[in-house]
């Protein structure tokens, strides 16, 4: 989105028919879970408040120093700045408990192996199965990683008893074929020498 001219191509397009097209191209779908809910729990206050003000306007034919469709975008403001700081709070807290899965996560990512997410007081019962499943599973990795920790030790110790068993394997051998050798060796110098005349 460089230019104006370019933002308003995009917007026209949307309302001509392609609005899915349009979407990512403003950064629409890219913004933070929280301002897309915010922005569409304000958008629901908002436009039927405008609404339902211009129709009593219209029919009740009040008019005043301000156009009725004035009023009503007003009207419809004033109630959507009303309800903006109750909608961000109830979303926060709403929104917290996938926070938590999401820092455990990023924390288990970084190393901390240990982490696990805390139950919250506002999950659903979907998000609390969800972070039931997402503790199981670092706990079975846990598991696995000790299993295999175990398994390589054990593998380690019996390389190291095989190679034990071999050095002395190997230090018999030599012995016994150093023994031979002196046996040999001591019986030659037992030997009568010729004599030479």
């Amino acid at each position: 989105m460089s230019t104006r001219a370019e933002t308003i191509r995009i917007l026209e397009r949307a309302v001509r028919s392609d609005i899915r097209a349009a979407l990512p191209q403003l950064g629409v779908l890219r913004t933070p879970r929280f301002h897309k809910i915010l922005l569409a729990n304000v958008a629901a206050v908002f436009l039927p408040t405008a609404a339902c003000a211009l129709v009593v306007l219209k029919l009740g034919g009040l008019s005043g120093a301000m156009s009725p469709l004035g009023v009503a975008v007003a009207i419809g403001a004033v109630a959507a700045v009303a309800v903006v700081p109750v909608y961000a709070v109830l979303l926060r807290l709403a929104l917290k408990p996938i926070q938590i899965l999401e820092r455990t996560a990023e924390r288990v990512e970084r190393g901390e192996l240990t982490a696990r997410a805390t139950p919250s007081k506002f999950a659903d019962p979907r998000i609390e199965q969800l972070t039931r499943v997402f503790n199981r599973m670092l706990d079975s990795t846990a598991a696995d990683r000790e299993r295999l920790r175990e398994v390589a030790a054990r593998a380690f110790q019996a390389h190291e008893a095989e190679r034990m068993r071999i050095a002395r394997e190997l230090n018999e051998e030599t012995a016994q074929t150093l023994a031979t050798l002196l046996l040999g060796v001591g019986a030659v110098r037992r030997m009568p020498r010729p004599r030479t005349s």
